[in-house]
């Protein structure tokens, strides 16, 4: 029973590991970790925040992701203005002092994973994501584990389902 439920976990863990790496590199969707405070309790710091592009009219009460000041902002849009768009994060009283143009909208918001958005804010030695670090150690130990669960499920699907 233990191996199985070490297969499930393996094989759980590396579904969504392979879903976020699709949503990463697709060019409609974008992956990102949240910070700051103001969309706060909707998003919060260390969140992992996904949007897709924009496709079709902005509509007030979504959440969009746009470029202002060379900066990404994750704000809800509270009206809409001809081809400008007013802004503001939910925690904050006012909106935000500047109109945002559609063409500055990145992506719309989908859903968030809380706190995995921590093991990329995270950098160690300055430069390496925490998130990598353990995906790659994880690497290493199913490498270096003849006997690891990956390897035993692998060996049980080549076999045709054999024990």
């Amino acid at each position: 029973m233990k191996k199985y439920f070490e297969c499930l976990v393996l094989g759980i863990f590396i579904v969504c590991l392979a879903g976020l790496c699709f949503l990463r590199f697709s060019p409609n969707y974008d992956i990102y970790p949240g910070k700051g405070e103001s969309m706060i309790p909707t998003l919060n710091t260390g969140d992992l925040i996904i949007t897709k592009s924009l496709q079709g009219a902005v509509a007030p009460g979504m959440i969009i992701k746009y470029e202002y000041d060379k900066e990404l902002v994750t704000h809800r849009v509270i009206s809409v203005n001809g081809p400008n768009l007013v802004t503001k994060g939910d925690a904050n009283d006012e909106p935000d002092p500047w109109q945002v143009s559609i063409s500055d909208v990145k992506g719309v918001y989908l859903f968030k994973i809380p706190y995995l958005g921590y093991l990329s804010i995270i950098k160690l030695f300055g430069k390496i994501p925490l998130g990598a670090l353990l995906v790659g150690l994880f690497l290493i130990y199913e490498i270096g584990d003849k006997e690891s669960a990956l390897r035993r499920a692998f060996r049980r699907v080549m076999k045709g389902g054999e024990k």
